[in-house]
């Protein structure tokens, strides 16, 4: 095979090989599978991540023509009783959905000599954008009555590391639930719009981001001694927070 031979004599060439005797030895590609890895989420259940493989190599200097990636190393998706070996996607930048939390995944390259070598490992980790909010701000405790036609004024605190103004109040809810409800109030008959407005709730010089949840609406849903909300980012991103609430009287 001429192709194979001149492989070689570049290999030799280039000192990636050696020669003893009749037998050739050839480095095995290294794998790198980059990481770690750290995505918001864009739905409850979890978020999209860029693996990059692209860091890995052949020390021969031939190209890598397979990149197998396992997903999550604690489940067996194929089926055959090893969670390791699984080969969930392939290239060398896959898109995937990741589950919120932390996910161990793998990547095994294969060279143009056909070689492969142990798996690169990586942690994949999606979470939300954990807020503060203060439900009844300035009152404690957060008490709600149940038969209640009016409104529950919720703020979402912007920090240091969070602007509560990047929230689209048109999707906050309860945790769990669509970020297409009517939890919040509207305001306007014509072109209702939620209703929310910024104002520095807490005293620390910062805009913070205020609405009015519907009382009857809210009791809809089992609550007891904590709400937890959450929202999407006008980029996407789910926000959540909880704080604790009394409803007197009791359901």
């Amino acid at each position: 095979m001429a192709d194979a031979g001149l492989k070689l004599r570049t290999l030799r060439d280039r000192g990636a090989i050696e020669l003893v005797s009749d037998r050739v030895f050839v480095d095995p590609p290294i794998a790198d599978a980059d990481g770690p890895y750290f995505e918001y989420a864009t739905t409850w259940s979890g978020g999209f991540v860029q693996l990059d493989g692209t860091g890995s190599y052949d020390p021969n200097g031939g190209a890598i023509t397979e990149y197998e990636w396992d997903l999550d190393l604690s489940v067996d998706s194929d089926y055959d009783g090893d969670p390791v070996n699984d080969v969930d996607a392939t290239g060398p930048t896959p898109f995937e959905l990741f589950p919120v939390g932390q996910t161990e995944i793998s990547l095994i390259v294969t060279s143009e000599y056909g070689l492969t070598i142990e798996p690169d490992t990586a942690i994949v980790d999606v979470d939300y954008i954990h807020v503060e909010i203060d439900i009844k701000p300035g009152r404690y405790p957060n008490t709600i009555n149940p038969r209640s036609r009016g409104a529950v004024p919720v703020a979402f605190l912007t920090t240091a590391d969070f602007d509560a103004a990047t929230i689209d109040p048109a999707t906050i809810t309860l945790y769990g639930e669509d970020f297409d409800g009517d939890l919040v109030k509207q305001r306007g008959k014509k072109n209702p719009v939620p209703m929310a407005n910024l104002e520095d709730v807490d005293g620390d010089g910062d805009l913070d981001l205020i609405v009015h949840l519907d009382t009857q609406k809210l009791m809809d849903y089992e609550l007891e001694d904590t709400c937890e909300l959450g929202a999407l980012t006008y980029d996407g991103f789910v926000v959540f927070g909880t704080d604790t609430i009394r409803i007197v009287p009791k359901k």
